[in-house]
């Protein structure tokens, strides 16, 4: 996953690296030492996905499912702010994800297992960061759930207060 701190340690220590279907915008981000050859190479999208896509586009249904995913997105995040009232987190209104910060007294990794068994994604702040951060971070998905009374119920369980 790009920008993740084993992703970047792996870029810096790799001797080759090839970066194929994307347009990195993170250059900074790259290895500085040894020869950089760039080429830019196009690859034609399967036929089909081009029509699906196209059709998507020109009917209407692609606004109409970027909105469902947004209107989810909000009502997880209410859900969210219900059952964390009281509790300090950070997250966007429309965010798919929150992030947590447990107490010192709190094992991270304790809380992180628990948070699985439970349905919901986690993980801790050092999974995205570049550098070594010794925090009390984490990130839950308000996603992982398949509809938002398992997430109600996974958030229920979680072992905050």
């Amino acid at each position: 996953m790009i920008g993740t701190k084993p992703v970047y340690n792996a870029v810096m220590r790799c001797d080759l690296l090839l970066m194929v279907g994307t347009d990195y915008p993170y250059s900074n981000l790259l290895p500085t030492t040894g020869t950089v050859n760039l080429q830019a190479t196009m690859l034609m999208p399967p036929p089909f996905m081009v029509t699906l896509v196209t059709h998507w586009l020109r009917s209407g249904i692609a606004d109409k499912i970027i909105l469902a995913i947004r209107n989810e997105a909000i009502g997880r995040q209410q859900l969210a702010r219900k059952f964390l009232k009281g509790i300090s987190y950070a997250a966007r209104p429309n965010g798919h994800h929150l992030w947590l910060l447990l107490p010192p007294q709190r094992n991270r990794a304790e809380f992180l297992s628990h948070v699985l068994r439970h349905g919901l994604a986690a993980g801790g702040d050092d999974a995205f960061a570049v550098e070594n951060v010794a925090s009390q971070a984490v990130r839950i998905s308000l996603g992982a759930a398949r509809n938002r009374a398992e997430l109600a119920q996974a958030l229920q369980s979680l072992p905050i207060r």
